[in-house]
């Protein structure tokens, strides 16, 4: 396990780098940059999601595991009751999509994204 400082010494965002730059994007777009000093793990997302927002694993409820096939299940099986997006993380990146499975932030984008999605929440409303 990486200390912070490991953390911070391979932050890619130069001007902050107790925030990594995607985790940093999603978390403008949702509002909560500011409510925590660090965004390189998944426990700091979720701590920062979790000030504003009912922030909670949907993984099980999509029978998918890439992004590509998170997002096709999303356009088909729309969830809009009180789902205001998903955030979903690869190793070493997150993004943030729409509930109606379009991409709203993701910093390093792919036409096919095969990548295996290893955390995949909902943000509702508390």
């Amino acid at each position: 396990m990486m200390t912070r400082a490991e953390h911070r010494a391979s932050s890619n965002n130069q001007d902050n780098t107790n925030k990594n730059w995607c985790a940093l994007k999603v978390a403008e777009a949702c509002g909560v940059a500011d409510k925590v000093r660090y965004l390189h793990t998944w426990g700091d997302m979720k701590r920062a999601m979790q000030t504003k927002y009912s922030f909670r694993s949907n993984k099980s409820a999509h029978k998918a595991k890439t992004v590509s096939q998170f997002m096709k299940s999303i356009k088909t099986n729309p969830d809009p009751r009180n789902v205001l997006g998903y955030v979903m993380m690869v190793d070493g990146h997150v993004m943030l999509a729409s509930r109606w499975g379009e991409m709203v932030v993701d910093t390093d984008p792919r036409k096919s994204d095969r990548r295996v999605v290893r955390e995949f929440y909902a943000i509702k409303k508390k």
